[in-house]
């Protein structure tokens, strides 16, 4: 009962601090996300948030140049993109977005793709932030004592960092990475992660799964920890959800 009461009391608090961060920032409720870590909420804008923001704001960046410097063909490859801007002041500006299977959740993903949306994301939250704390400005002095003081513990870092520098998928969306894998022990477990990628029933799923288990005294902790991911993910693509 107590544990049903306090689930409920965090729900209330996440739609309040959302609702608050809104009306601050200008932006719409659907644009912000908050992440649990470590017991704490931890707010961010998400790629809704940004392209809102943007159209707020369009000549706070112009795009100029999308470049693809890496494409991910096979598990073990990398997908970079860059993308360079011409913000309101004329300077210039460049971020890049990568995507790998050790960046990502490989059932959901789609490398290239991914690539683009976080380095997009990426530049827009540099060159927006400066007007969504101007915006913050304006607003925060509507709101009441209570709300400020609820607002005060999220609003600080606000829009400074994504999804995944929280160790958490979003961004259209970013990975939730777990240990850090190098690209020498992504070479070493690449052919199992095909074989899970490509699985399609859960029998073979599960024989796969037996093979990777033998195989498993020689892998290091970040090769045990990406497998297991791998295989959770694609066994709740390839379960039946019930009601």
């Amino acid at each position: 009962m107590e544990k049903a009461k306090d689930e409920t009391k965090k729900a209330d608090e996440k739609t309040q601090v959302v609702a608050l961060l809104a009306r601050a920032f200008g932006l719409p409720m659907a644009g912000i996300d908050l992440i649990e870590q470590r017991g704490e909420l931890k707010p961010y804008i998400n790629s809704l948030g940004l392209d809102c923001a943007w159209k707020r704001w369009p000549d706070s960046i112009k795009l100029i140049e999308v470049k693809r410097l890496e494409i991910y063909k096979q598990v073990g490859d990398v997908a970079i993109v860059e993308i360079i801007g011409k913000d309101k002041q004329e300077g210039i500006r460049s971020d890049i977005g990568s995507a790998s299977a050790a960046n990502m959740i490989l059932v959901r993903g789609y490398p290239n793709e991914l690539a683009g949306t976080r380095a997009l994301n990426r530049i827009l939250r540099r060159v927006l932030l400066p007007y969504l704390y101007e915006e913050y400005e304006k607003n925060v002095v509507t709101l009441k004592r209570e709300e400020l003081d609820l607002l005060s513990k999220y609003s600080s870092d606000f829009g400074k960092v994504s999804s995944e520098e929280m160790v958490k998928e979003g961004e259209g969306d970013q990975a939730q990475t777990t240990t850090l894998i190098t690209n020498e022990e992504m070479q070493g477990i690449a052919s199992y992660l095909e074989k899970i990628l490509n699985a399609q029933t859960l029998e073979t799923l599960e024989d796969i799964g037996g093979s990777i288990k033998n195989a498993s005294l020689d892998f290091t902790g970040a090769q045990t920890d990406k497998l297991r991911t791998a295989y959770k993910n694609k066994k709740n693509t390839l379960t039946p959800k019930t009601e």
